[in-house]
Parts: structure tokens; sequence; C-alpha cells
């Protein structure tokens, strides 16, 4: 799971295997943090990056880092500052952004409507508010990527 989260943020990020950023990963369970210790240098390989470093405490993360969260327990910060075009990263963002908040304003549109609720059937309204919800939630994660390109974008001004 881990190997999978550094491997999607490089590929969020369009970065190839050739660029190989140091990852930090913060571990609350010592069993498991002992276990991401041993197994580093192969999680480095597998994930193409550079060194690997396991935390107990996230305020030792460095700036400039993109996080994913891979369980309660488990976190991986990939060390992106002065790889990638901060400004590039959050059009993209903003354009994925407007794309998610246009489906939630159609999708709300078509459950606000007056028949709705007597023809639509009702695995179809549970679906549609699942799909509203995950599209909140969508919206909040692409918004906290929004702020952390933007820190990465202000050191450099």
């Amino acid at each position: 799971a881990v190997v999978h989260g550094i491997r999607s943020v490089k590929s969020s990020l369009a970065m190839t295997n050739k660029e190989r950023p140091d990852v930090h990963t913060v571990c609350t369970v010592p069993g498991t943090a002992a276990f991401l210790l041993l197994e580093a240098s192969d999680i480095a390989f597998l994930s193409a990056c550079g060194n690997v470093v396991v935390h107990d405490d996230r305020s030792l993360i460095p700036t400039g880092c993109v996080t994913h969260v891979v369980d309660q327990y488990v976190s991986v910060h990939v060390l992106v500052q002065g790889m990638i075009d901060p400004d590039k990263q959050i059009q993209k963002l903003n354009k994925q952004k407007m794309a998610v908040l246009k489906d939630r304003e159609n999708l709300q549109k078509r459950m606000d409507a007056p028949e709705y609720r007597s023809k639509v059937p009702q695995n179809i309204q549970v679906q549609n508010a699942q799909r509203v919800e995950a599209m909140h939630e969508e919206l909040g994660a692409l918004e906290e990527a929004i702020v952390e390109m933007q820190q990465l974008k202000e050191p450099s001004s």
C-alpha cells in the first residue's frame, strides 16, 4: 500500500521513473514503523524513489512534500519541491475541481426536480446521494492538493 501511494503521487504529478524524489513516511504504530524501516530499500526500489525515511511524528516532515494517506496509521510524503511546476499543477487541479463542481451541480439539479422522489427508483436515489457525497469528498481532496501546491510555490516566490 505504501508503494502504491508513492507511485500514485508520482503519477498524479506526471513524474517519470527517472525522477526519484525522497519519501518520508509517518507511521504511528511501532511494529509497522519497524517493518517499513526494515523494508525501506525495497519500497524505494519498487516505487522508483530516492531515500525512504520513516518517522513517528508528522512534525518531522520537511516542507515541499505532497501527502498521500495510506490508512489511519500510515501516510507518505513525497518531497517534490523543485521537481515540479506548482503553477501547472494548480491549473490542472482547478480544472479537475471545476469538472467535479459542474457534475455535482448537474446531479443536484436532477435530484431537486419536483418529480424526482416519485419517479426515480429508491436504489437510484441512494446511489445518487452517495455520488454527491463522493463528489463532496473529492472536492475536499482537490482543495487540500491545491493548498499543498500553493505552499510549494510560496518559498520560491
